[in-house]
């Protein structure tokens, strides 16, 4: 797996497979840039939109791929100042991470 430089050395949050449409939490502590790594296919569930229309920004992912299909992943980031949690609402089965 070819991880971008950015992801180095970051805190890994955990991950999440949510089985249908729901509301997928993030705890933090502030202030932090989170990166959120989404499924790029199938298992997107909407990830991506939801991320583009709240001010999230997308990184250059590169060749950064998961499992032995080596599924292309997408990566997100947004600086929080303040807060405790954000929240992504999703439409079905999401495969991610989260990298503070």
């Amino acid at each position: 797996m070819n991880v971008p430089g950015y992801l180095l050395d970051k805190m890994y949050i955990g991950s999440r497979t949510w089985p249908s449409a729901g509301t997928w939490t993030i705890e933090y502590t502030a202030p932090v840039i989170l990166y959120v790594l989404a499924d790029s296919g199938n298992y997107n569930a909407g990830v991506d939109s939801f991320c583009a229309s709240n001010g999230w920004t997308q990184e250059d992912a590169g060749n950064f791929a998961r499992g032995a299909d080596n599924r292309q992943m997408n990566v997100w980031s947004k600086e929080f100042t303040d807060g405790t949690s954000t929240s992504i609402q999703t439409n079905g089965l999401v495969v991610g991470g989260v990298v503070a």
